[in-house]
C-alpha cells in the first residue's frame, strides 16, 4: 500500500472532523480549505494510477537495461533483471565494448579525457577553495574486484598520497568520509579502496552502502552480503548495507510513534486518527534514506570505530541525504507546534472530544509528553548528524568524476551543491584516465577486450536466460554529446 493510498483513506474522516471544527469556529473556511485539498489529492490518484497502469502495460512500455562490460555492472545487471517483473525488460545494451579499439582510437580518447579535466579545473578555479584534483588512472592489468586488487589500485597510483590528509579519528572521536558522484564513476570501487586502506593502517572501519544497487559487497568479492547486518570482511573492516525495505519499516515506525502515538493508542475509530498514523507508516519514497543516515550517526557515536566510510547513491539521491538533517529538524518543530496549536485551541480540543479524543486527559497528557521527548531526540540526532557534516576535522566529502563530459557537468553542480550547503570538500578522484605516453595507449587499446571478456559472457548469458535483445555498443573516441554524437549512437541502437 503507498504513501497516497493511504493518505487518501483520510479524506472522509479528515473531512468530518473539519467541518465539525468549522462548525464549532462559526466558518465553513476550514471545510472549505480541506475541499481543495481533497480534490488536488483526487486529482494526484487518478493520476498515479494512470501511470501504474500504464508502467505494466507491455504493449506500450519497455524498461530498457544499460550496463557496461565489467563485472560490477555485470552483477548489477542480474539483480536488476531477476527483481523486476517478468517481461517488462525485453531489452539490453551493453554499452562502452572494445571489440575493436585501435591505439589510435585510444590516443584519441586520451586526448578528449585530458581537455575534460582541463575545462574541469578551470571552472574550479574560477570558483573560491581551489579544489584538489587527482586523476586515478585506467588499470590496464584486470578487473579491480577483491581487496588485494584494491590495494593494488591504492599503490599504483596517487590515493595512496591522500590517506595522511583524510578526516582521521582522535581521542577516540570517529572521522566519516563520504564519496559521491554521478553514476557509473566507480564511486563504489574507490569508496572500498579506502575502507581497506584505513582498515590496514588499523582503524577499525566500517564502509556503509546506501545505495539501493549495493556494489560495495561485489568490489570486495563477498558471495553473500546481509541487507542491513554489519558483515567482517577483514580484521578492521566491517560493511553494511542498508537494508531499503527495513529501512522503510524503521522509518514509518520512527515517523508516526514519535507523532501521534498517543492519539493512536486512545482513539475510538472515528477521528480518522488511526488512518493518519497509517499515512504516515506508509511514508513517501526517500524518507528511508533518514534511517540510512541515522544508522550511520550511531556508527559514528559507537566508541569501538574509528572510521566509516559513506558509499552514496548518484548525485540527485546523494544531495537530498545530506539536506535530510535539515528536513527532519524541520518536520520536529511542525509536528510539535501543530500539537501545542491543538492542546492550546479549546474549539479543536471540544471538536476532538466529540469524536472520541479528550486531549485533557491525563494519561493522553502524558503520552503526548512522552511523544514531545521522541521528537526531541529526533531533533537532537538530527543536530548532531548535520554537526559532524559540517565538521572539516571530523568529515570529508570525497567527489568521484569520469573524464568525460557528462561527468564534469554533473561534478560542476555537484560542487556548487556542496559549497550552499556548506559541507567540507577538499578532492575531487577523476577515476579511468588512460595514460597519454605510447606504451599505456597500447596496453589499453589491447587489455579492454581481455578485461571485458569474463563480464561480457555473464551478459550473454543473462540475455539469453530471460530472452533479452542483445545491443553491443562500441567504445567511441570521444563523448557523444550534441546533436552529431547521439546521431553516432542511434545509429548504432537502431541499426546493429
Amino acid at each position: 500500500k503507498t504513501f497516497l493510498d493511504s493518505l487518501y483513506a483520510l479524506k472522509d474522516s479528515v473531512a468530518k472532523l473539519a467541518n465539525m471544527a468549522g462548525g464549532a469556529l462559526g466558518t465553513g473556511a476550514v471545510a472549505q480549505d480541506i475541499d481543495r485539498a481533497l480534490i488536488k489529492l483526487d486529482q494526484v490518484r487518478t493520476k498515479v494510477t494512470q501511470v501504474r497502469a500504464l508502467l505494466k502495460n507491455k504493449d506500450l512500455v519497455e524498461f530498457i537495461a544499460v550496463a557496461l562490460p565489467t563485472t560490477l555492472a555485470a552483477l548489477e545487471t542480474e539483480r536488476l533483471v531477476a527483481h523486476l517483473e517478468s517481461g517488462i525488460i525485453r531489452s539490453l545494451i551493453v554499452n562502452k565494448v572494445c571489440t575493436s579499439f585501435t591505439s589510435s582510437q585510444a590516443r584519441l580518447l586520451a586526448k578528449n579525457q585530458r581537455q575534460c579535466i582541463t575545462e574541469l579545473k578551470n571552472k574550479f578555479h574560477q570558483q573560491p577553495n581551489t579544489l584538489n584534483v587527482i586523476t586515478v588512472p585506467f588499470i590496464t592489468d584486470a578487473e579491480l574486484v577483491g581487496p588485494d586488487a584494491l590495494r593494488y589500485l591504492l599503490t599504483s597510483t596517487h590515493l595512496n598520497a591522500i590517506l595522511t590528509d583524510l578526516p582521521s579519528p582522535q581521542n577516540q572521536i570517529s572521522s566519516l568520509l563520504v564519496v559521491g558522484g554521478k553514476g557509473g564513476v566507480g564511486k563504489s570501487t574507490l569508496a572500498a579502496t579506502l575502507a581497506v586502506a584505513k582498515a590496514d593502517q588499523g582503524f577499525k572501519t566500517v564502509l556503509v552502502s546506501t545505495d539501493p544497487a549495493h556494489s560495495i559487497g561485489d568490489a570486495l568479492a563477498l558471495d553473500v552480503v546481509s541487507p542491513g547486518i554489519l558483515t567482517p570482511v577483514l580484521p578492521n573492516l566491517d560493511i553494511l548495507e542498508i537494508d531499503a525495505d527495513a529501512a522503510a519499516l524503521e522509518a514509518k515506525q520512527l515517523l508516526a510513534d514519535a507523532a501521534f502515538t498517543a492519539l493512536e493508542n486512545r482513539n475510538q475509530d472515528t477521528t480518522g486518527i488511526a488512518a493518519l498514523v497509517d499515512a504516515l507508516e506508509t511514508p513517501p519514497p526517500g524518507v528511508d534514506e533518514l534511517v540510512a543516515l541515522l544508522k550511520v550517526l550511531d556508527l559514528l557515536r559507537d566508541k569501538n570505530i574509528d572510521t566509516v566510510v559513506l558509499d552514496t547513491a548518484p548525485t540527485g539521491h546523494t544531495l537530498r541525504l545530506l539536506q535530510l538533517p535539515d528536513l527532519l529538524d524541520e518536520f520536529a518543530d511542525k509536528a510539535i507546534a501543530a500539537r501545542t496549536k491543538i492542546k492550546a485551541n479549546p474549539l479543536l480540543r471540544a471538536a476532538l472530544k466529540a469524536v472520541g479524543v479528550d486531549i485533557s486527559d491525563v494519561n493522553m497528557e502524558n503520552g503526548l509528553a512522552q511523544d514531545d521527548d521522541k521528537l526531541r531526540d529526533l531533533q537532537d540526532r538530527a543536530f548532531a548528524m548535520d554537526a559532524i557534516l559540517h565538521d572539516p576535522n571530523r568529515a570529508e566529502f570525497i567527489m568521484v568524476a569520469a573524464p568525460n563530459a557528462l561527468s564534469v557537468a554533473e561534478t560542476l553542480r555537484l560542487r556548487s551543491a556542496l559549497q550552499e550547503q556548506g559541507i567540507p570538500h577538499k578532492r575531487l578522484l577523476v577515476n579511468g584516465l588512460v595514460d597519454d605516453n605510447d606504451d599505456a595507449i597500447a596496453a589499453f587499446a589491447n587489455s579492454l577486450q581481455h578485461t571485458q571478456r569474463s563480464a561480457l559472457t555473464r551478459l550473454n548469458s543473462l540475455a539469453k536466460s530471460y530472452d533479452l535483445r542483445l545491443t553491443i555498443v562500441p567504445q567511441f573516441d570521444t563523448d557523444l554529446t550534441g546533436r552529431f554524437g547521439l546521431m553516432a549512437l542511434g545509429a548504432v541502437l537502431f541499426n546493429p
